[in-house]
């Protein structure tokens, strides 16, 4: 892809932009707690899917108050492994 960019009369100088497109990136994860319906979207499957995930104990949850939150923190470091 070509940048946006303007040429002066001597084709060796290009003055680029002052401001560089922005793209958007993809936000990690950065909560190390996640409501299942709000996981179950972001991973893409049903929520039921994910009730079966934790009942076989590839999840671990926690909870909080009467909300069962899936502990993504330990998820990212059972799947990074050991260093």
């Amino acid at each position: 892809m070509k940048p946006h960019c303007q040429t002066s009369g001597n084709p060796r100088v290009v003055t680029l932009p002052t401001q560089p497109k922005s793209i958007e990136i993809p936000q990690a994860v950065s909560v190390p707690f996640m409501a299942l319906g709000e996981f179950a979207q972001k991973v893409g499957v049903p929520v039921s899917e994910v009730h079966a995930w934790i009942e076989a104990g590839h999840l671990q949850t926690v909870v909080f108050g009467r909300h069962r939150l899936v502990n993504v923190g330990k998820l990212w470091k059972k799947a990074l492994g050991p260093i």
